[in-house]
């Protein structure tokens, strides 16, 4: 196994077991809660620029690799986005938050990015 990506000043890795399934997070700053959600295939690791810029703005900054991805636990069989959904707001309530926008990445297909 390789060591993490450490994380940047200010954050820190963690994990929480959110009804069997274990997910891996980095999480940092103060004040109302942000989610950042990666894209598929990607983890975390995807908004690390990005992340003390929202904690300098007065956020507690949560990035979490969503199931299967990153160093987040590989459940057995399929899973499906509204389980990826509820690890999302079971990991916030395990932080203490009830709410937070969630700030997330899509690939545009290359037809838009090329034009008609």
């Amino acid at each position: 196994m390789t060591a993490p990506i450490p994380a940047p000043e200010g954050f820190e890795h963690a994990r929480a077991d959110l009804d069997g399934i274990r997910v891996h997070y980095v999480a940092g700053g103060t004040g109302p809660a942000v989610v950042l959600v990666h894209g598929w295939p990607f983890s975390w690791v995807e908004w690390r620029a990005v992340m003390p810029l929202l904690a300098e703005r007065g956020f507690t900054v949560i990035a979490p690799d969503l199931r299967g991805s990153g160093d987040s636990q590989i459940p057995a069989g399929h899973w499906t986005k509204h389980e990826e959904a509820e690890d999302l707001h079971r990991l916030l309530h395990h932080l203490g938050h009830d709410r937070a926008p969630r700030v997330r990445r899509t690939r545009a297909l290359p037809a838009l990015r090329h034009g008609p």
